[in-house]
C-alpha cells in the first residue's frame, strides 16, 4: 500500500500585506520569479464579504477571517515556545520598515517550526512588494544529500548587449590594436571570449524551472526593478532621502500596477466571446436573492438553443 507522497523541499513566502488588493499582480510574479509553493499572507484590510479578491492563479486558497487581534502576543508566544519545545526562527535582518523616518527598522515577522523533517534552508526578507512589512522567504530542504530542485538558467540579454557596447574595460584594452602574429591572434581571441562570457555570467540567473515565464509589460518590469534596488538601497542605508525615494517608487508601482490590471481586463473585453465563463461569473455576482429564474431558450422543435447562432431565433418559454 502506498504511503503518503512528502515534499523533498518547500519555498514559502510570508507577507504582511497593506492593501494585498493593490499587490495582487505583483505578488503573482514574485511568486512565479522564486518558485514559491506556499504563500502565508496577513492583511487587516482584506474585507471578509470579498471571498474571493485574493485568488492567485495555480493556488488553492484557504482563508481565514478575523474580526478581532488580541494584544500581547509576543509574550504568549514566548512562553507557549518553552511549554510544548517548538522552536522560533527570525530573519538576521529587519522585516518591518516603519514609514516615517524616525522610528527604527525591527524584526517581527518570524517563523515557528516543531518536528518538521526538513531543514531550514534559510529565512531572509526580499525587498519587494508595497508594504511596511518587507515579505519573508523560507526554504525548508532535504537534509544532506537531499536532491535540491531543479534549476534553469536565465540572461537578460538587454543587459547584456548594454554592457557589451562599453569599449572602456581592462579585458579589452589588453587586446592590441594590430595583430600581426598567431600568439596574438589566440591571445585577443581569449579575452575577448573570456570577457563576453563573464558579462553573460553577470546578468544571469537561476530560477526553478517550472516557473512560468509570462511576463509584465516592460515599462512595469523597469519600474519594479527601480523600485526593488530601491527598496535594497534603502535597508543598505537607511538615510532619509533613500527611504524618502524607495517609498515614491512604492507609490508609483502601485499605480501602475492598478493600470495593467486595467489594461488585461480591457483586453480581455476585446478578444472575449459571447460563451465565455466570465459573463456567467458576472451575472452570479451581481444576481440578488430575490431574482427571478430566467427560462431556457428553445427552438420552434421544443428543443434547447445551445449555439450563438441559434438563440436569436428561439422563442424564450416559461
Amino acid at each position: 500500500m502506498a504511503g503518503r507522497h512528502k515534499p523533498k523541499n518547500l519555498t514559502l513566502l510570508s507577507f504582511n500585506a497593506r492593501g494585498l488588493t493593490n499587490n495582487m499582480i505583483e505578488l503573482g510574479q514574485c511568486t512565479k520569479e522564486y518558485g514559491i509553493d506556499i504563500v502565508l499572507v496577513q492583511e487587516t484590510l482584506l474585507k471578509p464579504n470579498r471571498p474571493k479578491s485574493c485568488t492567485l492563479a495555480g493556488y488553492v486558497q484557504l482563508r481565514t477571517d478575523r474580526t478581532d487581534a488580541p494584544l500581547g502576543g509576543g509574550n504568549k508566544l514566548a512562553k507557549l515556545s518553552r511549554k510544548l519545545k517548538f522552536d522560533i526562527v527570525a530573519p538576521l535582518t529587519p522585516t518591518h520598515y516603519p514609514d516615517d523616518l524616525v522610528s527604527r527598522p525591527s524584526t517581527i515577522d518570524i517563523a515557528i517550526t516543531k518536528e518538521v523533517a526538513l531543514n531550514v534552508g534559510c529565512i531572509e526578507p526580499i525587498h519587494r512588494l508595497d508594504s511596511d512589512h518587507r515579505p519573508v522567504l523560507l526554504r525548508l530542504g532535504p537534509p544532506a544529500g537531499g536532491c535540491p530542485k531543479p534549476m534553469i538558467k536565465i540572461t537578460d540579454w538587454k543587459r547584456v548587449s548594454t554592457a557589451l557596447e562599453e569599449i572602456d574595460t581592462p579585458a579589452l584594452n589588453n587586446i592590441p590594436v594590430v595583430i600581426e602574429t598567431t600568439d596574438e591572434i589566440d591571445s585577443s581571441i581569449g579575452a575577448l571570449t573570456n570577457h563576453i562570457k563573464k558579462v553573460v555570467k553577470k546578468c544571469s540567473r537561476e530560477v526553478p524551472a517550472s516557473v512560468d515565464r509570462r511576463k509584465l509589460p516592460a515599462d512595469a518590469l523597469e519600474l519594479l526593478r527601480a523600485k526593488n534596488a530601491a527598496l535594497r538601497l534603502a535597508y543598505a542605508y537607511p538615510t532619509r532621502e533613500n527611504r524618502s525615494k524607495a517609498r515614491a517608487l512604492q507609490r508609483r508601482v502601485r499605480a501602475r500596477m492598478f493600470e495593467v490590471k486595467n489594461e488585461e481586463w480591457s483586453n480581455l473585453m476585446e478578444d472575449i466571446s459571447p460563451t465565455h465563463q466570465a459573463f456567467w461569473k458576472v451575472t452570479k455576482a451581481l444576481k440578488s436573492e430575490g431574482y427571478l429564474p430566467t427560462p431556457p431558450l428553445k427552438k420552434p422543435d421544443s428543443s434547447l438553443a445551445v449555439d450563438d447562432l441559434e438563440k436569436p431565433n428561439a422563442s424564450r418559454i416559461a
